[in-house]
């Protein structure tokens, strides 16, 4: 008999999406202890803690659906706890990269982890099963500007039919 294994994945298109799939993947990585510190009815308060020879190493998770190079650089990575931990659906090589050459730690949803903290350093490649990745919402041809030649376009189409 032939077993599938599920595969966890999903197009994630609103920070929501993306924290709530990170909290409900962290108890599940098999290799990291995980410790959820929700905040007072906010995701973007809650605070992490990897559990790691007997320590606690506090984080504070940023959800950022494509983080960039700028946004990186602006993060402010402080000795004072927690740090900051990048949350993103997939991470790029590019942004991991940033992140090793800042000293600011980061996981996507596809279990790919670069932590770095006093005493921590992991790097872990994706986990196998999973394809969480971002999509960028297609955009309403009837808001904004595009919705002017939407509306000429559609308006008057009698010279369209005298042809």
């Amino acid at each position: 008999m032939k077993t599938v294994q599920s595969c966890k994945g999903a197009i994630i298109r609103h920070e929501s999406e993306l924290a709530l799939q990170f909290r409900e993947l962290l108890p599940e990585d098999p290799d990291l202890h995980w410790h959820l510190l929700p905040g007072i009815g906010q995701p973007q308060l809650d605070h992490v803690e990897l559990e790691l020879d007997s320590q606690r190493i506090p984080f504070r998770p940023l959800y950022e659906l494509k983080p960039s190079l700028s946004w990186l650089e602006n993060l402010k990575v402080s000795t004072a706890s927690p740090r900051p931990l990048v949350v993103t659906p997939e991470l790029s090589p590019r942004i991991v990269a940033a992140c090793k050459e800042l000293g600011i730690a980061a996981l996507d949803l596809n279990g790919r982890a670069w932590l770095r903290a006093p005493g921590l350093l992991v790097d872990r490649r994706p986990l196998p099963g999973r394809a969480f990745s971002y999509e960028l919402e297609p955009r309403n041809i009837f808001a904004g500007k595009s919705a002017r030649i939407v509306r000429c376009l559609l308006t008057d189409r009698s010279p369209l039919d005298a042809g």
